[in-house]
């Protein structure tokens, strides 16, 4: 009864997309083809939610639109919540911590960027090929590195962007693992130069951010 309540709070919560309200967006998100840009106003996003979600069977190699979610309020996201979600394009959930994040996104191959607060999680980003930009808002602590949290993405091969508190951006630099990818190319970032109202806690400004992603 407690995943209902939650899947039911989950889906009032969702506002705006392409694809139509009421039984259309329902059908979409329980079939797992939802596209179109969504704001939810849900404070979590739980395990599975948008699991698969676009994945396309190889009878039918065209994928489907792209879809983008923005999450003001979300402070909790659970593991394998967008895991193989190929047609996600980003997360903007900028007081959001993965509590696990246990393979979170991982395959989420045409993800440009993910913005949260804090968490790292196995294989988290693994396989994100276009994963450009990661917005980490977490202040007091560098977080511990999993090796193959950026496996195959930008970032690990040294041509993304890490954005990051402005006080923090030279402890992760040095932080192990961190420093891998600085070694690499990759280059930090003060976060409040990229957010809508200049906090660590803001959303992310699309124009700011967009000559990152070029």
């Amino acid at each position: 009864m407690a995943g209902i309540q939650w899947l039911s709070a989950f889906l009032a919560s969702i506002n705006g997309g392409g694809g139509g309200g009421g039984d259309t967006f329902v059908s979409s998100f329980v079939s797992h083809t939802l596209t179109g840009d969504y704001t939810i106003d849900a404070t979590t996003i739980g395990s599975y939610a948008f699991y698969y979600n676009g994945a396309v069977p190889s009878s039918t190699p065209t994928p489907i639109d792209p879809l983008s979610i923005t999450a003001p309020n979300a402070t909790i996201i659970k593991d394998y919540v967008f895991q193989n979600a190929q047609n996600l394009k980003y997360l903007d959930a900028p007081l959001a911590v993965a509590t696990d994040g246990r393979q979170a996104f991982e395959g989420c191959t045409v993800m440009e960027w993910v913005h949260i607060k804090s968490g790292m999680g196995y294989r988290m980003f693994y396989n994100c090929q276009n994963l450009k930009l990661f917005a980490y808002g977490r202040t007091d602590v560098v977080p511990g590195y999993d090796s193959n949290a950026f496996y195959n993405t930008p970032i690990r091969s040294g041509t993304g962007h890490v954005l990051v508190p402005r006080d923090q951006i030279s402890s992760y630099e040095s932080a192990t693992g961190w420093s891998g990818i600085v070694e690499a190319g990759t280059q930090f970032h003060a976060l409040e130069d990229y957010t809508v109202d200049g906090t660590v806690d803001g959303l992310l400004d699309r124009a700011k951010i967009a000559p990152l992603l070029a």
